[in-house]
């Protein structure tokens, strides 16, 4: 008599693990893995190479799925509805992708619990902190900078933090300087910046 045979496999790709039309699981390597626009990276941008999915203006975050408008799409955060996804007109996202664990997008047939948008859904899920040890990144690029810490907070607790900050203020001092060599009286002073905390 011959004994029982088990055979197990475990599907790689988390595309494949589930039967849900239009949905994708975007994983905090593939952020990092996508080609972006001056070094930082973009969960908008990376949404963008999506099947079903056109970005608007070229290098700006906003996306048109299924060809509707940018602004019918939802975007969560850890369940709350996030209204404005970007900063500097669109050249930057809001999300600092140094914290994402991961986000689940559907473009299509996405909850019935998500309504009030026709194109897609965004559910953008922050990392926890790690219970085995204390762990930092830092991350500068031509625009901005980032630093993350997480780690243990006794036995049950975790912590993660994260800061990213432009310093396109800094960059614009030259330019206003040139600016303004030739103005007497009327003076152009930009400080933009942009800053995240998770």
């Amino acid at each position: 008599e011959l004994e029982e045979v088990v055979v197990v496999s475990r599907l790689e790709d988390p595309q494949v693990e589930t039967a849900e039309m239009g949905a994708a699981k975007i994983s905090a390597r593939q952020l990092r893995a996508t080609p972006v626009i001056f070094g930082e990276p973009d969960i908008i941008k990376t949404l963008q190479h999506q099947a079903g999915v056109a970005e608007g203006t070229e290098g700006l975050a906003g996306m048109h799925v299924h060809g509707g408008e940018t602004d019918q799409n939802l975007y969560m955060l850890d369940n709350v509805p996030i209204y404005q996804v970007n900063h500097l007109a669109g050249l930057f996202s809001a999300f600092n992708t140094d914290m994402i664990r991961y986000a689940d997008f559907f473009k299509t047939s996405f909850p019935a619990k998500y309504d009030g948008r026709l194109s897609s859904f965004t559910d953008v899920r922050l990392r926890d902190g790690d219970t085995d040890g204390h762990h930092g990144s830092a991350r500068l690029g031509l625009t901005s900078g980032a630093f993350s810490i997480g780690g243990p907070l006794g036995d049950n607790t975790t912590y993660a933090a994260g800061i990213r900050r432009s310093w396109l203020d800094v960059l614009t001092v030259p330019l206003m300087a040139l600016a303004n060599a030739h103005e007497e009286d009327e003076k152009i002073d930009i400080h933009y910046y942009f800053m995240d905390l998770n």
